[in-house]
């Protein structure tokens, strides 16, 4: 994850705390984990099936429509999005369960209650609509 003098310093004032509004790659659904591609101040999915794509920096809060389109990324605090966002995320039907660990999944932008082949815990579930952000900050890779 960057460290919080960058996410602090590139933040645009309408922007909420705890929160960066980088431009995205493509089209993707809100509670969608990104990561940084590389060039500044924009981000893409992150997946867990490398080290270089497991460098998560937050959860979308809304959708993008097209490449370019600028999201609302939350990196610390408690995430919270309707059921339907999280199930279409982590798979799930009802939301998240809750006092459970979620993890980045080798599928792009997607959470899972296991780790993947590189282990990164996103949070713990509050509630079926709450995720307590915690966001491993060094990966590890599985055997």
């Amino acid at each position: 994850m960057a460290d919080e003098q960058t996410l602090e310093g590139s933040r645009n004032p309408a922007v909420p705390p705890n929160c960066i509004s980088p431009a995205l790659d493509g089209a993707y659904p809100a509670g969608s984990v990104v990561r940084s591609n590389g060039t500044a101040g924009a981000s893409t999915q992150a997946a867990a099936n490398v080290a270089a794509s497991a460098r998560a920096i937050g959860i979308m809060l809304h959708a993008t429509s097209a490449a370019g389109d600028h999201a609302l990324v939350q990196y610390a605090g408690v995430v919270t999005l309707p059921t339907a966002a999280w199930d279409a995320i982590a798979g799930t039907s009802g939301g998240l369960t809750p006092n459970t660990p979620y993890f980045l999944s080798n599928t792009l932008g997607h959470l899972a209650t296991s780790a993947g082949t590189v282990a990164v815990q996103i949070g713990i579930a509050l509630s079926p609509t709450a995720l307590m952000l915690q966001i491993e900050k060094s990966p590890s890779v599985n055997p």
